[in-house]
């Protein structure tokens, strides 16, 4: 898109992923001084007191006194790159292809396919390992290959999900029931409880009892008991 700053300067924005495949909008114009000027905006706010698209070039803020409705159209234009592209992969043109990584921390099957990540984390068998990148989960990886289809993950996730349904639904079903017995018997009653290491550090004591209690409002209080 081409717009005209309010002295009268012609930029060229154009929509792009750039840093992180950070939605972006990318403008190309000539500066009388600078010569010509390509910057990755930041965003669109007020810079010395003027509505401006920002970003930062050679060290400095560069403010360009464009319309909104300019910036906004073409940001719009960037975020869909992202959007077009997770269709495209959840539609099957796009196959999800993976490789192997050997290395640290990242060792094992990553994702090459843009955006793909998203897709397989929330099916959970995929995790980010602290800003390295994206694990599949070497299982899933050795049952599908190394190139599939969303259509193929989501197929091979089914069983592990039915089975997280059904234990969220009884837990809630769980829960439920102790509520009604907590007001039925006009006091919290116990909800669940486990063991942990104890957090004492003056008791001579390795494992604390955990109780969790449920009261009619489904408040939960815990209360911890030591062993020794």
């Amino acid at each position: 898109m081409k717009t005209t700053t309010t002295t009268g300067i012609e930029v060229t924005l154009t929509a792009k992923l750039g840093y992180l495949d950070r939605p972006t909008v990318h403008a190309s114009f000539a500066h009388p001084k600078a010569g010509q000027v390509e910057v990755d905006l930041q965003g669109y706010g007020k810079i010395q007191g003027k509505d401006a698209a920002y970003g930062d070039f050679r060290g400095q803020t560069v403010a360009l006194m464009i319309p909104q409705a300019d910036y906004d159209a073409v940001q719009a234009g960037a975020d869909s790159i992202i959007e077009t592209a997770i269709g495209a992969i959840r539609s099957g043109a796009t196959r999800i292809e993976l490789r192997w990584s050997e290395g640290s921390p990242l060792s094992g099957y990553v994702t090459v396919t843009k955006f793909a990540s998203q897709l397989l984390r929330d099916l959970k068998i995929a995790r980010d390992i602290s800003g390295w990148g994206c694990l599949v989960d070497e299982k899933a990886a050795k049952a599908l290959g190394e190139s599939f289809t969303y259509a193929e993950a989501v197929a091979y996730t089914q069983p592990a999900r039915e089975l997280e349904d059904a234990a969220v639904a009884m837990a809630a079903a769980h829960r439920a029931e102790k509520i009604a017995e907590a007001a039925a018997k006009g006091s919290p009653v116990e909800l669940r409880a486990w063991t942990e290491p104890c957090t004492s550090r003056t008791e001579e004591c390795g494992l604390d009892v955990c109780v969790e209690t449920i009261d009619a409002q489904g408040r939960t209080a815990v209360r911890r008991s030591h062993t020794w």
